[in-house]
């Protein structure tokens, strides 16, 4: 590799504090942040070269894990808020677009975040609107489909995500 197409970077704990601060309050939206500190750890961790197992590398990807935890946090805390208010409200779009945007053991933290927060009423009616629409659109499903054991979504209307959503937060309600 040619010289003039090389650089050395140094970071310190301290000068990597302050530009995760800066990340911290240069934008409202958490995914964003949350993202830019996913980002930051995986450069470092990438381009740490031999220097990846000293206590200087770990210091440093400790101030970038502590950054990471706030905003993973503060989504899980926006993220239920939006399923409680999905869920409440039955916006199945919504409810699927929550579930396809985060891991399936993020998906299961937000719904349990969510649910601790309804009241046992509304839990209940939300745990039989789950059920009840699970039920008819697998039925409508393989009603549509002409096949055994088959089911098309696509005839009735319903997105496979949504379905899959909703079957997951099933499970999940079942198990509570």
């Amino acid at each position: 590799m040619a010289k003039d197409t090389e650089i050395s970077l140094t970071i310190t704990s301290d000068s990597l504090k302050q530009f995760c601060q800066e990340i911290a309050v240069g934008s409202a939206n958490t995914n964003r942040k949350h993202a830019a500190f996913m980002a930051l750890e995986a450069f470092i961790s990438r381009f740490a070269g031999a220097d990846g197992h000293t206590t200087a590398y770990h210091a440093i990807q400790e101030v970038v894990e502590e950054y990471s935890a706030t905003t993973r946090a503060q989504l899980l805390v926006e993220n239920a808020s939006i399923l409680q208010s999905a869920l409440t409200n039955r916006e199945l779009a919504r409810i699927a677009e929550l579930f396809s945007s985060v891991s399936r053991n993020g998906f299961r933290q937000t719904l349990l975040q969510a649910v601790a927060k309804m009241s046992e009423e509304r839990l209940g009616e939300t745990r039989q609107w789950v059920t009840s629409w699970c039920i008819a659109a697998k039925t409508q499903a393989e009603e549509a489909s002409g096949y055994p054991d088959a089911l098309d979504f696509r005839k009735i209307d319903i997105e496979l995500i949504e379905y899959t959503a909703l079957s997951e937060i099933k499970k999940i309600l079942m198990d509570i």
